[in-house]
């Protein structure tokens, strides 16, 4: 029973994460409505949707747990730059806790929503508490991170310049981060640079280059670089920037969230 419990969790985050609410539309709504009725051995509770919930293991079995009652109240000091609080909801509680399993697991992450809907603030949240969640696992993992955003001009050469920055030279071809950190790229603006005469972008293509094989090469010497303890998130606005066919395989190897879903309850507990 656990094991068909954790496949249904994981089979509903993993089929439509990224969905989302369109035109007026709720995409979420209609798959959790056919995925009560197809996964009947899992008990789902009839109030709210299964992207409400998560599962908590016991010693006798599994329990559903609501999201909402694991948010934490935050102390709001007024020396503290509104900007810099994140007020969290059920909605960023779920999606802080897959982000942080993904990192762990070194698994690249974009979140995808609407402008002014907290995605940078998330990720940037998420990078700040990573290593309290590491210290938690009793992980010898120590991460540091920089942030690079995309703009309409980003091209391959001005991101491995970025890239290359916080590295430094280890053995043989080997480049990395200091000491034995490992290093998190946060990508803002992921879908923000122009395509060229081939209908590709050359930055996204150089990222999905080093998530794939873990290297690039060097522009002067035409040497490979081994790019070593380095992973990637990211965030994009879907309704801004520049698309192509290339997209789809763009992203393939990416765990996809949509950011943009909030209750009315979570809107109204961020305002209060």
């Amino acid at each position: 029973m656990n094991l068909e419990y954790t496949f249904a969790y994981a089979a509903v985050w993993a089929l439509s994460g990224a969905l989302a609410e369109k035109d007026g539309h709720n995409y979420r709504k209609d798959f959790s409505s056919f995925f009560k009725i197809e996964f009947k051995s899992v008990k789902w509770p009839t109030k709210g949707t299964v992207f409400d919930y998560f599962f908590e293991n016991l010693e006798n079995g599994v329990k559903l747990e609501e999201w909402e009652k694991i948010v934490q109240p935050i102390d709001y000091e007024t020396n503290v730059p509104m900007q810099s609080i994140t007020v969290p909801t059920p909605e960023s509680v779920s999606l802080t806790e897959f982000m942080n399993k993904f990192i762990l697991v070194r698994h690249p992450v974009l979140l995808i929503g609407m402008a002014g809907g907290g995605k940078t603030q998330l990720c940037k949240g998420v990078l700040k508490e990573i290593n309290n969640v590491v210290k938690k696992k009793k992980s010898p993992d120590q991460f540091v991170y920089t942030i690079i955003i995309f703009n309409y001009s980003t091209d391959s050469t001005y991101l491995q310049n970025m890239l290359e920055q916080p590295l430094e030279k280890k053995a043989g071809k080997q480049f990395g981060p200091q000491g034995k950190n490992r290093l998190i790229y946060f990508i803002g603006d992921l879908n923000m640079p122009q395509l060229d005469p081939y209908n590709t972008r050359t930055a996204i293509a150089l990222l999905r280059q080093h998530a794939n094989y873990l290297d690039w090469y060097d522009v002067g010497k035409l040497t490979l670089k081994e790019i070593i303890n380095t992973q990637t998130i990211a965030a994009m606005n879907p309704t801004a920037g520049s698309f192509s066919a290339q997209d789809t395989n763009d992203i393939s190897g990416l765990a996809l969230f949509d950011s943009q879903t909030t209750t009315p309850s979570s809107l109204f507990s961020q305002h209060s």
